[in-house]
């Protein structure tokens, strides 16, 4: 499986940051990332959710939406 779809939380509070699709370490890295964002993740921490995986990029948008 080659792509996923991923979910951002704040560490503290479990506040939904953003959803996200991806393959290899794209829903652990911080760059590429906004400001907002960014602010959140230092003040709050980070909590990453694997929401599915996909065999293709197209599915994994489609699930993104």
């Amino acid at each position: 499986m080659s792509f996923y779809t991923y979910a951002h939380y704040t560490s503290d509070t479990k506040q939904l940051l953003s959803i996200g699709k991806g393959r290899g370490k794209r829903a652990w890295q911080h760059f590429s990332r906004n400001k907002h964002w960014k602010n959140k993740v230092a003040k709050h921490g980070l909590s990453v959710e694997i929401l599915a995986n996909w065999q293709t990029e197209q599915e994994a948008f489609e699930h993104e939406k």
